[in-house]
């Protein structure tokens, strides 16, 4: 076993990726994994003036290791395409976020694939 997979082992987050970006801040991705090893996260930060602030892509997994969400972030709030998803892998609810708020059409599945739309414009939803 490598050193960097008994230190996740060890601790269920490993820093698996390191670079900069033209402001001059670092670039991280971190992953964290379930105690049996498989992943449960894997997400992109910023550090800046030494604080790590969410920024890029982040994917969040179910312990069965489906997709439970996959979302972009920009300085610390959700920021672009949202898709989350249920446990047996179909879809739950997909749209897009700006600076933290719901915007645009949305889309929502129940469980079995029933599906409804919704508009929101700055976070909240607009009636039709």
């Amino acid at each position: 076993m490598s050193r960097s997979s008994l230190l996740a082992s060890l601790v269920g987050i490993a820093l698996v990726t390191i670079s900069g970006c033209a402001s001059g801040d670092k670039i991280i991705t971190k992953e964290e994994t379930y105690p049996d090893g498989r992943l449960k996260s894997r997400v992109e930060y910023r550090i800046r003036d030494g604080n790590e602030v969410l920024w890029g892509k982040a994917i969040y997994y179910f312990d069965n290791g489906a997709v439970e969400l996959q979302c972009e972030y920009a300085n610390g709030k959700r920021h672009g395409k949202y898709e989350a998803f249920h446990p047996n892998g179909n879809p739950k609810e997909s749209g897009e976020f700006a600076f933290g708020l719901r915007e645009g059409e949305w889309t929502e599945w129940d469980i079995d694939g029933g599906m409804k739309k919704r508009t929101y414009k700055a976070g909240e939803e607009v009636k039709q």
